[in-house]
């Protein structure tokens, strides 16, 4: 298993953003994984996977995409129309600055493998991290599970573009997992994100789980679908196997 759980710090612009990280046994140089949250937060469940991929031979850095403010409260998740505001008061901008920071944080451990630093990301983490592989060229590959909006209602300054009229940018190889009952993603936008990768001839490997609810792969939550969760959780491992450690 993987030692770790120790909290780091790193710059990200003028700020300082916290992680989580889990160090594989060994000395390495490994390939690396930032691991993005999702809107809940920096929580136990996340600290989770990232030593699970640990103990796959993985350094694992659980960013706190919420260092500067705090975790959100109880209340602003309550309800879709609260967690929407949340997200759209987030920029874009420095959400994806928070994963490259925190990719080049890697880059600096000794243990690990400059050229193999990738991003995986769940729920809000999800978007996140199809966005920094739209905007980061030497992301070694990435994977999304169940991403939140594809297509933006309003663009804003703070939003300033939807992720999937950006996907043309996409130079690493990305693994894209959904649930096909997802209430937070419709299935045509789905489609439409598959289509477009398709387009653009990217490197790419698609799964929606069908009757799978937005979070499944979350064991802590009452979306988890067990079955569905090691079939994605098997799938991004022989995913990363040809894409990150090679």
């Amino acid at each position: 298993m993987g030692a770790g759980g120790q909290t780091v710090t790193f710059s990200s612009g003028p700020d300082r953003v916290q992680g989580d990280l889990a160090r594989p046994a060994g000395g390495g140089p490994f390939p690396a994984l930032v691991v993005v949250h999702e809107i809940h937060g920096l929580t136990e469940h996340i600290r989770d996977v990232a030593q699970r991929f640990a103990a796959e031979g993985y350094v694992g850095l659980a960013v706190d995409l919420y260092s500067r403010e705090g975790p959100p409260q109880p209340q602003a998740l309550r309800d879709a129309a609260a967690r929407n505001a949340l997200v759209a008061s987030l920029p874009d901008r420095r959400l994806v600055g928070d994963v490259q920071a925190a990719a080049a944080f890697l880059r600096s451990l000794p243990e690990v493998r400059r050229d193999r630093v990738g991003v995986v990301g769940f729920c809000m983490g999800g978007t996140v991290t199809l966005l920094s592989a739209c905007h980061t060229p030497d992301l070694a590959t990435a994977v999304v599970f169940y991403g939140g909006r594809l297509i933006y209602k309003e663009i804003t300054e703070k939003k300033p573009a939807s992720p999937v009229d950006l996907v043309g940018h996409i130079r690493c190889p990305i693994l894209c997992v959904y649930g096909g009952a997802d209430a937070s993603v419709p299935l045509p936008d789905i489609e439409r994100l598959r289509d477009t990768l398709e387009k653009h001839r990217k490197t790419f490997e698609f799964k929606i789980y069908p009757g799978a609810p937005h979070a499944f792969f979350n064991d802590t939550r009452e979306f988890y679908r067990p079955d569905e969760a090691k079939d994605a959780w098997q799938r991004t491992l022989q995913f990363l196997e040809k894409h990150l450690r090679h």
